[in-house]
């Protein structure tokens, strides 16, 4: 068992051709707040966010293969959805999800739980070209309980998912840059991930959250996707 638990995700980082129009595009989603930042935009939504940035990406580090678009996460709100079915499609032979693209293509798929209070960043999708070896880095360094579920692997943190899939047309592997919360102290992490795939050079660094100061450190998942593992203070936890 891994000294460590991965809470959530906290922010997701996605590529656009069009800073200004990506914007309006989220700021028109439900319970989305937008502003701008230094070289990046912010979509932010409950207590994460999505971390909007031009292409080319001028932040390090970043993912193996950035690229615009081509990315497909899950957004959940809170009810049963009526008022926000109306921008969505649904998808093919369902009458229960419904997704949209973002200006640059990006995917996004819209779930409803009716026990929540606020929206949240649910889940994240990744192309694989070696799905075990992908498996094995998810569960056996970072921990996560691993499922099968509708042609990939579910990887489960404690509030949503990665999704692991051997095929995805849409998708491009290597793409994501994502950080996750974790419950403990960073430097203990960082112990506990030695001889695991880190990012040369970097070590513990300060960053900005979706709630604020963050310590994190980077590691590269077998495709080369970019995986931030960040500690917020305690009183920052909870969702």
């Amino acid at each position: 068992m891994k000294g460590f638990c991965l809470l959530r995700l906290d922010h997701i980082v996605i590529d656009t051709a069009n800073l200004s129009q990506a914007l309006e595009f989220y700021a028109g989603l439900p319970d989305v707040e937008t502003s701008v930042e230094t070289g990046r935009g912010i979509a932010a939504l409950g207590q994460q966010k999505i971390n909007i940035h031009e292409y080319p990406p001028t932040l390090s580090p970043v993912a193996k293969n950035p690229v615009i678009g081509r990315q497909a996460f899950r957004l959940l709100w809170p009810g049963t959805g009526e008022r926000c079915k109306g921008g969505f499609l649904p998808e093919a032979g369902s009458t229960e999800r419904f997704f949209v693209l973002d200006p640059d293509g990006n995917r996004i798929e819209a779930g409803f739980d009716p026990e929540s209070t606020l929206p949240r960043l649910d889940g994240l999708e990744l192309l694989t070209a070696d799905l075990p070896a992908s498996v094995r880095f998810y569960t056996e360094i970072l921990g996560l309980k691993a499922i099968e579920a509708e042609n990939g692997v579910l990887c489960l943190l404690e509030w949503g998912y990665i999704r692991l899939l051997p095929t995805a047309p849409a998708l491009v592997r290597g793409s994501a840059d994502f950080c996750l919360i974790t419950d403990a102290d960073i430097e203990a992490v960082h112990r506990e991930l030695a001889g695991a795939p880190l990012v040369p050079g970097l070590g513990i660094v300060r960053r900005t959250g979706a709630l604020g100061p963050l310590r994190s450190l980077y590691l590269r998942d077998p495709d080369g996707n970019l995986v931030e593992i960040a500690e917020y203070g305690k009183e920052s936890l909870a969702l």
